[in-house]
């Protein structure tokens, strides 16, 4: 952003999450060139602990986060303040410092609190770790996580992530739409790369090919210009809604902030399969 703004280049972002990506909430900056297919980390903190309330009808709740990573922070930050305000009493908030693999200090903790539900914002290959070791030491609530649990499924057993559920921007296989993206990506690319990032990056291609196109059409400016990139802005912005994407089936719209608008997958570990449960 700090060299992108200043020239007013047209960016969409498919794995930026954290808010400051574009908005400087320090000066009340929106940085009105840069947009986004993905989620911002505290609107994954703030629908789980909706989830968590409005679905699993959780009374308390216990967090354990890595200190000092901005996106686990950013989701338990976020978590804590709409549970509060939903009246979910946070019962615990356990942190671990990077590296760390030993966590039954702070999860004996947790398990005297007997907690509904245990949020744990990290990445999958911690939380696997973090379940396993939870249920080992009596941690019986249902586990909840961000985007950054896909692929947890290979880090715990099955017996032990049951039930858990994560939010996500992408479902595999839940719709033929998805099907044929899935089908030919795999032919073209092969299977390892497919996952939510590759989704949301055709997603985010598509927006701003299609705001490119919108331009080109109208034919008014200059190709780089001012006027052109400006008119790209503008045409992301307003002329997105028709974008039928993978990880968007209405089309794009985005917020004040230029994040997009849009409902969040709901994804359920059962029989040790990462699988789709619900729009949420």
């Amino acid at each position: 952003m700090g060299e992108s703004n200043p020239i007013n280049m047209p960016q969409i972002t498919a794995s930026a999450t954290a808010a400051g990506v574009t908005y400087n909430a320090d000066t009340k900056t929106v940085y009105s060139n840069v947009f986004r297919t993905c989620f911002i980390d505290p609107f994954q903190g703030e629908k789980m602990a909706q989830y968590a309330t409005e679905v699993l009808k959780a009374k308390t709740a216990a967090v354990i986060f890595e200190t000092g990573n901005d996106y686990a922070v950013g989701l338990k930050d976020a978590f804590i303040a709409k549970a509060t305000a939903l009246g979910l009493q946070v019962v615990a908030e356990e942190g671990y410092a990077t590296g760390d693999k030993d966590f039954k200090s702070q999860l004996t903790n947790i398990a005297s609190k007997s907690p509904d539900v245990v949020f744990c914002p990290n990445y999958y290959q911690d939380d696997g770790l973090i379940i396993t070791q939870a249920r080992e030491v009596g941690v019986t609530g249902t586990f909840l996580g961000g985007d950054g649990w896909a692929g947890v499924s290979k880090y715990a057993s099955a017996a032990d992530l049951e039930g858990a559920v994560y939010c996500s921007a992408y479902a595999p296989g839940s719709t033929d739409a998805i099907k044929d993206f899935e089908a030919k990506y795999t032919a073209k690319y092969g299977a390892d790369t497919l996952n939510m990032f590759a989704a949301l990056g055709y997603d985010a291609a598509m927006v701003m090919v299609n705001a490119i196109t919108v331009v080109e059409k109208a034919n008014t400016a200059a190709v780089g210009s001012d006027a052109y990139k400006q008119a790209v802005i503008d045409a992301i912005r307003d002329n997105s809604a028709d974008v039928v994407g993978i990880t968007s089936a209405s089309g794009y719209t985005f917020d004040e902030y230029n994040n997009p608008i849009k409902e969040a997958v709901i994804m359920k570990v059962v029989n040790g399969v990462e699988t789709y449960s619900q729009m949420y």
